[in-house]
């Protein structure tokens, strides 16, 4: 299919004010656009704090199951240089055997 996006809750209310019709609105996010399928739960987290949660079919470098394929894309917090962002982004990442 298209790529389809899931929001977070928190930015539903932000920038949609709770508004249903939110879904199947698009998004456009480095020159691809998205369709709103859905709205995460209020607590959802995956794998940690995110507004958007994004597919795109045959963007995937492999089919494996083992294979992680992920791509973040983030804002910088007001006075958070990049700098910090990448050392707290790779301070929290699960240690690897």
């Amino acid at each position: 299919g298209p790529p389809a996006a899931v929001i977070s809750n928190a930015y539903w209310h932000r920038q949609f004010a709770a508004d249903p019709a939110a879904i199947g609105t698009t998004l456009t996010l480095d020159q691809r656009t998205f369709t709103i399928v859905g709205v995460a739960a209020p607590r959802f987290r995956f794998p940690a704090r995110a507004d958007l949660y994004a597919a795109e079919p045959g963007r995937l470098a492999t089919a494996s199951r083992t294979a992680h394929n992920y791509h973040a894309v983030g804002r910088l917090a007001p006075g958070v240089s990049l700098a910090q962002a990448q050392a707290g982004q790779k301070a929290a990442e699960p240690a690897t055997h």
